[in-house]
């Protein structure tokens, strides 16, 4: 089952690709954020994004999810 706070939050963060404005636009705490992702990741057993100095990129299992969700 998902986690329907989680899959709001990482598409905001796939449409966005920075921590930061995807929370503010949700209105949740930066920390929130991020824990949401890792919860999403760790219940999906695998990672959604590639973290690197730009923000947030979609692996190959992130798009897979964007395409549905």
């Amino acid at each position: 089952m998902f986690d329907w706070n989680g899959l709001t939050l990482f598409l905001e963060l796939a449409r966005h690709g920075r921590l930061m404005p995807a929370a503010r636009r949700l209105k949740v705490d930066n920390t929130t954020a991020s824990r949401r992702i890792a919860e999403l990741e760790r219940g999906r057993d695998t990672k959604l994004f590639q973290r690197c100095s730009d923000g947030f990129l979609l692996t190959e299992a992130g798009h897979a999810l964007f395409v549905i969700a």
